[in-house]
């Protein structure tokens, strides 16, 4: 079964590798160091931050406000966002179903012996 969404060709996705440059880039322009940033964020560590420039992960909704208050940005200037097609997704849905079935079909021949 095929599934799209009712009126949207494109949807947008979030560059992670892309972004986490954009995040240090800004840090660097606003004159920000890591530490002052895990200070400001309340931080008891800096990983966060590298993980985040490093494009391994997002900040959290509330984070990404503070983050865009403290270097005098907007969210949508820090995240860099691609477009694509429903159908691509729409595909990968599809597939993504389909190995969950042959795990659970899997998972219950495992079941018996």
């Amino acid at each position: 079964m095929s599934t799209k969404p009712v009126g949207v060709t494109k949807v947008p996705v979030i560059d992670l590798a892309a972004t986490g440059r954009n995040i240090t880039k800004l840090r660097v322009k606003a004159g920000i160091s890591v530490r002052d940033l895990q200070a400001v964020m309340g931080f008891t560590n800096p990983q966060a931050i590298y993980k985040w420039q490093n494009g391994c992960c997002l900040p959290t909704v509330d984070n990404l406000v503070i983050l865009a208050a403290v270097l005098g940005t907007t969210v949508d200037d820090i995240l860099v966002c691609e477009e694509e097609s429903s159908d691509d997704i729409a595909s990968q849905f599809d597939m993504m179903s389909n190995w969950q079935r042959i795990t659970i079909q899997l998972n219950s021949i495992s079941a018996h012996f």
